[in-house]
């Protein structure tokens, strides 16, 4: 992978009221980046479907986030 992949350093916080987690990158991405992000989350209380969100902005002002797309996960 050598430089194909470069560890990116973040600050992560999770927002339990807007049912949210924020991620900022220490460092702007290259114009053609790719990034995956993992996390250990416990697992839901009930199984069902959920619906994540990914809205992203080149600094930390909410107003400017743009929708990038979404992902459907289901729990049993």
């Amino acid at each position: 992978l050598g430089d194909v992949y470069k560890r990116q350093s973040y600050q992560s916080s999770f927002d339990d009221s807007a049912q949210a987690m924020n991620v900022t990158l220490d460092a702007p991405l290259n114009e053609k980046s790719d990034i995956g992000f993992f996390a250990r989350l416990n697992n839901p209380m009930n199984s069902g479907m959920y619906q994540f969100n990914l809205m992203a902005s080149h600094d930390a002002d909410d107003s400017k986030k743009q929708y990038v797309g979404s992902w459907m996960i289901t729990v049993n």
